[in-house]
């Protein structure tokens, strides 16, 4: 058989800077006792989903269910979106487990481990859809997070409320460096947005239905 496909895997994962290939080495050491929780493979392959394509980075439920320190489940989803990135590469799990061993990068104990969460991410059909995510990326700052909370604003007369009012305020952050905006809005703005919002998404539906039928892609 060709080693053609370990070969490309090998090339992608070195061309990763090595404080990345250290980090994500340091964390797969961990797998084995990670998955010692039936349900970890499956978490941890959610997690790498909602990096990848959601550029969602809340580790809550990775810190919860898998009794994790913030730090520690960020660096599991760093790890996980890491196999994420190879499986859009290759589905092979033997070829991407040879790969990540050749490359220095996965110790041979934790292979079987980390079979488990590829097998887990690779159920999930956004594998397929990394190269498209990279190209709508392109350009522009994407989108990453979109943080929010309830604010109650008071106006006092002397000591006595004499008007309050909820807010919503948001920080917008996306993969550009040092881009954070913070905003808020108040509830007739919240509503115009979730109307604009839900008319760009069926407008969305709608192109990608036109685009699967000119190039027979799935969409």
């Amino acid at each position: 058989m060709s080693d053609q496909p370990t070969q490309r895997l090998r090339a992608y994962i070195l061309q990763l800077d090595s404080e990345t290939r250290e980090s994500v080495n340091e964390t797969l050491k961990r797998l084995p006792a990670l998955v010692a929780n039936p349900n970890a493979p499956r978490l941890i392959a959610e997690a790498a989903v909602r990096g990848a394509v959601l550029q969602n980075f809340d580790t809550e439920l990775l810190e919860r269910e898998l009794t994790l320190t913030a730090e520690e489940a960020s660096q599991v989803q760093a790890a996980a979106m890491f196999f994420y990135g190879l499986a859009a590469e290759d589905q092979s799990i033997d070829n991407i487990v040879r790969a990540t061993i050749d490359s220095g990068v996965l110790a041979e104990e934790s292979s079987e481990s980390a079979k488990e969460v590829l097998a887990e991410i690779l159920k999930s059909d956004a594998v397929t859809k990394l190269p498209e995510l990279r190209l709508a990326n392109l350009v522009l700052p994407t989108f990453q997070r979109l943080m929010s909370t309830i604010d109650v604003r008071l106006s006092f007369n002397k000591d006595t409320v004499r008007l309050a009012t909820p807010v919503l305020v948001c920080g917008l952050l996306t993969d550009a460096d040092e881009e954070r905006v913070w905003f808020q809005m108040n509830r007739d703005q919240l509503r115009s947005v979730l109307e604009q919002l839900q008319k760009r998404l069926d407008q969305m539906e709608v192109a990608s239905h036109w685009i699967g039928e000119r190039t027979g892609a799935p969409k």
